[in-house]
């Protein structure tokens, strides 16, 4: 069995809520909260910011992500 990183509760992106979604200083996505657990979140793309041209990140779009791997800072 593979072992996870985990994000406690109280500091994962909430669902419904809108954040970017960064790595390091880079801010990549607008994205929404379809569904947050410890390890993954289902997330979708409101906008793109600096994320490479690609049809992964085109607004509207779907997938899932590795919370350990990115911040997520909330939209004001």
């Amino acid at each position: 069995m593979q072992d996870h990183d985990k994000i406690p509760r109280a500091e994962r992106p909430q669902r419904g809520g809108t954040y970017i979604m960064k790595m390091g200083d880079t801010p990549l996505l607008e994205t929404e909260i379809l569904a947050s657990g410890s390890c993954w979140a289902k997330v979708r793309v409101v906008k793109r910011l600096e994320a490479p041209e690609d049809p992964l990140y085109t607004p509207g779009a779907e997938f899932e992500v590795r919370q350990t791997q990115y911040d997520f800072e909330p939209v004001r």
